[in-house]
């Protein structure tokens, strides 16, 4: 009878893990959609399916929605979700998007309205046009966000808009906004960041015609965004050769062309890192062109070639903030280069600005903005290789002094170049294009790129 009864007790155990394994393995499925049912397919999923598309699918339907708390995989299977005039996806709960293209139309492709969003093996673009376009082509509000390997480009408002806490760390992606430079389109961007949010892009490709990278705060309240910007290309272009398309200049609109940019209650603390923030004949003469602008930005530059501009057409780059800390920066090669008063911009060396350029540190010329920054540096010490050495190059070409650095404030006259008593052992041109400054035991104190002539890299 014991026998009879551990056996039974046995078997009895069995079921319920059969059982169990059963409920287990049916509670997530891998589930093969065509474009006859991929609605149905969709709000019958249960929490953690995969969908994967087995054939190309153009959808019209009514917006694909995952409610918080769910859990579900869209495979495309390296084929193409085409999407009409209405947002095609919108998830408040954990969604994995991944493997093929999503093309829409005037609409958004992916919002995350909340939970969790992951982007793989992405393509996002839209067929808009430059009268009909969507405020966003991915937006991602009070979620968090990973994104690998992904291309966003496309006609919007804004190309990728993180909004309301959100944390969005991406690797490998491009985010390009294609609207032309046509007259009051103005203003459009590539990234938005609007409200208290973490932002690290490495690897990543910025595009724009007008504003690449937009903080604002349009709550108005004291949120702070932290952004991280490594080993990345920010590019904003003004021309009329977009998509192969050609306007007339006198089409362009005035107003001002932005790189980054905050508003003043967006609090952003910046760090570019091992990037390159470059125009390409940015500015065509018409206005001024901004790299970083406002007061409330906390920025940190390291290892950077930070903006590169056309002296010819009048390309200029203006830094107006508080705390701008330059590590190992080439900053303005060839262009105008102004720096307010108030900025209080510092380096920990030199930031050189070769012959051609313009340089001048706004009303007040007695306060030297660009210096050895020997203060307040625990984060970010000085690399052993760099002395705290005066350091000065300098070249007249519209009336202002141009490319001091040094540990006291030096205030150049028109047209002097000087160097210090600690002078510059070599000043060494390379194939016309860059030009790398050393201190006098060898070590490299700074470079500028591009050449004599104005050309961008």
């Amino acid at each position: 009878m014991k026998l009879k009864s551990k056996l039974l007790i046995l078997l009895f155990t069995l079921a319920l893990l059969c059982g169990a394994f059963v409920l287990m393995t049916s509670a997530a499925t891998e589930t093969s959609v065509t474009a006859a049912d991929l609605a149905d397919k969709w709000n019958a999923a249960e929490d953690g399916d995969t969908l994967t598309l087995s054939e190309d699918i153009t959808y019209t339907g009514e917006t694909l929605t995952l409610a918080s708390g769910k859990t579900l995989t869209l495979d495309l299977g390296d084929h193409t979700l085409t999407g009409a005039d209405a947002t095609l996806i919108s998830s408040a709960g954990t969604l994995t998007v991944k493997n093929g293209k999503i093309v829409v139309g005037s609409a958004s492709a992916v919002a995350a309205t909340g939970g969790n969003l992951t982007l793989e093996a992405l393509t996002v673009t839209n067929t808009a046009t430059d009268d009909a376009f969507p405020t966003a082509i991915v937006a991602v509000d009070k979620a968090e966000a990973t994104m690998n390997n992904v291309y966003i480009s496309g006609k919007a408002q804004i190309a990728l808009w993180i909004s309301g806490g959100s944390t969005v760390t991406a690797d490998n992606i491009t985010v390009r906004n294609t609207v032309l430079p046509v007259t009051k389109k103005t203003g459009r961007v590539a990234i938005q960041v609007d409200g208290n949010n973490t932002v690290t892009l490495t690897n990543a490709l910025v595009e724009s015609v007008y504003t690449g990278i937009r903080f604002v705060n349009s709550n108005n309240d004291a949120t702070k965004n932290t952004f991280l910007f490594k080993d990345s290309t920010l590019n904003v272009t003004y021309k009329n050769d977009i998509e192969g398309t050609n306007l007339d200049t006198n089409t362009y609109s005035a107003g001002d062309i932005y790189k980054i940019v905050a508003d003043e209650a967006a609090h952003v603390t910046l760090t570019l890192d091992g990037s390159r923030i470059i125009g390409t004949n940015a500015g065509k003469g018409i206005g001024a062109s901004h790299t970083l602008e406002n007061t409330t930005m906390y920025v940190t530059i390291r290892n950077c070639r930070l903006y590169m501009g056309n002296w010819s057409r009048c390309t200029r780059m203006t830094l107006e903030g508080t705390n701008f800390f330059f590590y190992g920066a080439a900053v303005a090669y060839n262009a105008q280069t102004y720096v307010r008063a108030a900025a209080g911009s510092r380096s920990y060396f030199a930031v050189v600005v070769d012959t051609g350029a313009t340089y001048t540190t706004g009303e007040d010329e007695n306060k030297q903005t660009w210096k050895f920054f020997k203060d307040d540096n625990a984060d970010y010490p000085l690399p052993t290789s760099v002395t705290l050495s005066d350091f000065t190059i300098g070249h007249d070409c519209a009336n202002y002094a141009i490319g001091t650095s040094t540990i006291k404030s030096v205030l150049l006259a028109p047209g002097e170049t000087i160097t210090t008593a600690q002078a510059l052992a070599e000043i060494e041109k390379l194939d016309d294009v860059s030009t790398k400054v050393y201190d006098e035991d060898g070590n490299l104190a700074g470079i500028s790129l591009g050449n004599s002539v104005g050309n961008t890299i």
